[in-house]
């Protein structure tokens, strides 16, 4: 039953494209759309890939969230989506809160070493 329910379970997709296999892609793509066949015939195609294999390699680009949507954001072909837009408001809001903490740990510092050996001031906080 343990190795049945392991067996049941569906495997991840974890194929990703090297940084050099993206700029390839990306180059071909941006130079000849989807033309596959100027793309096997372009000097840049080093590797001598085939219209049928640049084809398979840019579908499964398309394919993966991770690669096509940093190209597309890089493009202007889609906005950046309201979800990552929060995030980084609530990361800019969260990064003012700690440099203002830190200010107020300094001043907290500095009154108790201002050497007029009373306390008072520094024990309020």
């Amino acid at each position: 039953s343990k190795l049945e329910n392991e067996a049941n379970v569906v495997a991840k997709q974890n194929f990703r494209f090297t940084i050099t296999q993206v700029q390839l892609i990306t180059y071909m793509m941006d130079k000849h759309g989807m033309d596959f066949s100027a793309m096997s015939r372009d000097p840049k195609n080093h590797y001598q890939e085939t219209t049928a294999k640049l084809k398979g390699m840019v579908t499964r680009f398309i394919s993966i969230p991770e690669h096509y949507a940093p190209y597309c954001k890089e493009r202007g072909l889609i906005a950046p989506s309201e979800r990552e837009e929060e995030v980084k408001e609530a990361e800019e809001e969260s990064e003012g809160e700690d440099e203002s903490e830190m200010v107020e740990d300094e001043e907290n510092i500095e009154d108790s070493d201002d050497g007029s050996g009373s306390d008072e001031e520094g024990s309020e906080s």
